[in-house]
């Protein structure tokens, strides 16, 4: 988590202040929220405090080499790409699921939403490319689905009110 002073460049002031902490994976995005909370309020809390004590803030210039971005996403950016692979598609489901928008795909030209998935075991699929997002097995009432590497469980998916939905076994994602 970093502080920095405002500038016309885009996140380019300098740093006054920064806190880090470990994040383990698996982890869904709305407790790595709750967990980074705190450390906002640290960080303002210390600037806060310095301010008021008259303390100058010391400031240091940042890396541009060690610089990263990560840009908002579009309605389009939330729609699950199943040419990746099931372990992406697992980390891209987790990410950014609620609080934001979650991820999505189309079945049967309706927008469905993918609140929890998993990776399962995968199984050799003979012309593996014709049959990505397409639905192989499934378990425990949860459709597999084949991706370009990888199989993926569906196990929490909803239609556009919120309403658990049914797939049936010849369905294919899009």
């Amino acid at each position: 988590m970093t502080a920095l002073f405002a500038d016309s460049g885009y996140d380019k002031g300098d740093i006054v202040a920064q806190e880090s902490f470990k994040i383990g994976y698996p982890i869904k995005i709305d407790t790595v929220i709750e967990q980074v909370q705190p450390i906002y309020f640290n960080l303002v809390a210390k600037i806060f405090k310095d301010i008021s004590g008259n303390v100058s803030l010391h400031a240091f210039k940042q890396s541009e080499a060690s610089a990263t971005y990560s840009l908002w996403l579009n309605n389009e950016d939330y729609y699950i790409d199943w040419n990746w692979s099931a372990e992406k598609i697992k980390r891209f489901v987790d990410a950014v699921g609620y609080p934001y928008d979650g991820a999505k795909a189309y079945l049967n030209g309706k927008t469905i939403n993918f609140v929890d998935v998993k990776v399962v075991k995968d199984v050799m699929v003979e012309s593996r490319s014709r049959h990505i997002g397409k639905v192989i097995f499934i378990k425990n009432e949860h459709p597999v689905i084949v991706c370009k590497d990888g199989l993926i469980q569906l196990v929490d998916i909803r239609d556009d009110e919120g309403s658990p939905i049914f797939v049936n076994f010849r369905s294919k994602f899009n």
